[in-house]
């Protein structure tokens, strides 16, 4: 078909050409404020306040472990569909 002739060569663009462009940085930067929950944790872990660890945990996982705004970071996916 012809359509696969020109989605096999949309595809060889967007992968030689469109995603090394846009792809920027190894990993998102750390998220201080996921940081500062998680030192928190190994200091109630040490005092043996297991009350605090259990809260703090809860806490963590509303956090996310990297910085969704780094400007250094930044992926392009590209995902085709075709339904013949």
């Amino acid at each position: 078909m012809l359509s696969n002739i020109y989605l096999d060569r949309l595809d060889q663009f967007v992968e030689t050409q469109l995603i090394p462009a846009h792809t920027r940085g190894d990993g998102r930067a750390e998220n201080p404020a996921y940081k500062q929950v998680s030192d928190r944790i190994v200091r109630a872990r040490r005092r043996y306040d297991l009350g605090e660890v259990r809260m703090l945990r809860q806490r963590l996982r509303t956090l996310s472990r990297g910085d969704t705004r780094d400007p250094g970071f930044r992926r392009l996916r590209y995902i085709r569909y075709a339904d013949l």
